[in-house]
């Protein structure tokens, strides 16, 4: 779903990816029609995360 690039710094991705579950709880509020949305972005931050683990695993 999503991948890090070497190029990008993992401090500046980390930044960005951190506001992901922020916006999953603010959805939540409202459960009943954006459920979905929870869950993808949700699952957007965890690719990144992984990603990133991933990345750094292999240097």
């Amino acid at each position: 779903m999503f991948h890090v690039s070497a190029s990008v710094p993992v401090s500046e991705t980390l930044s960005q990816v951190s506001d992901l579950p922020g916006l999953a709880k603010f959805f939540a509020e409202d459960a009943a029609t954006v459920m979905l949305g929870c869950v993808y972005l949700t699952a957007m931050g965890k690719a990144v995360i992984d990603d990133v683990k991933t990345l750094k695993a292999g240097k």
